[in-house]
């Protein structure tokens, strides 16, 4: 399959906070001055937010889209999905529930594409 996109994908801390928010910020920053056209979030590993850490994926969020780029976020945890769910972030930013479903609605289905395997999945 040939990818339309360059991708890279960003994993923030395990808690997205006030203490951890400039770091992953600044990654967004260095991605969003590379040629990658698409930043794909993983939230699998963030087990805890708070307001700092919502501001923060907005931020990257303008700060990717002012760039040309887009950014969406996957994986989050119920949790985390619910604190994005109730500060509307959900409404601005693209979420998938899985990495699958993400590069699936990233990628243009083509005749000659084949199916989308990822490491450790069973189909």
């Amino acid at each position: 399959m040939i990818l339309s996109h360059t991708l890279k994908i960003i994993t923030p801390p395990e808690n997205l906070t006030g203490r951890t928010k400039d770091s992953f910020f600044q990654a967004v920053c260095q991605l969003a001055m590379t040629d990658v056209e698409v930043i794909l979030v993983n939230l699998e590993s963030v087990n805890s937010i708070d307001s700092n850490g919502l501001g923060v994926l907005y931020g990257a969020y303008r700060l990717a889209t002012q760039q040309g780029r887009k950014l969406v976020l996957y994986c989050p945890q119920q949790q985390l999905n619910q604190r994005i769910q109730q500060t509307g972030l959900d409404q601005v930013i693209t979420i998938y529930s899985t990495l699958r479903s993400c590069l699936q609605n990233l990628m243009p289905i083509t005749p000659r594409s084949v199916p989308l395997m990822l490491p450790n999945e069973n189909v």
